[in-house]
């Protein structure tokens, strides 16, 4: 398993609560790098006080088996989640495999 580290920042005077599903895909910044894209593991819920940030470490699933680890690359949130169900790493790929992504 990996981690994504995400920092949220909340520029208002209120406080502020965050969800981040399970599935949700972290791609690294620089596409041509052909490392791994990263699924989060499960679903987080935070609350980000008001004119703060707050950094966030999520455990997360490699998303493409044929590709290397990220390890510390740059990435970032996309619009997109993977809905189904999956606990384990083989589960995701599995689910990434029957979509026709490698």
């Amino acid at each position: 398993m990996y981690k994504a580290t995400l920092t949220l920042r909340n520029d208002t005077d209120e406080d502020v609560m965050c969800f981040v599903p399970k599935g949700q895909v972290f791609e690294n910044k620089n596409v041509e790098t052909q490392k791994q894209n990263l699924a989060a593991a499960r679903d987080y819920r935070v609350i980000v006080p008001a004119r703060s940030r707050l950094t966030l470490e999520l455990d997360a699933l490699c998303t493409n088996q044929t590709m290397s680890a990220p390890n510390g690359s740059p990435g970032r949130a996309t619009v997109f989640r993977i809905a189904g169900a999956f606990d384990l790493q083989q589960d995701l790929w599995n689910i990434m495999s029957s979509a026709g992504l490698p």
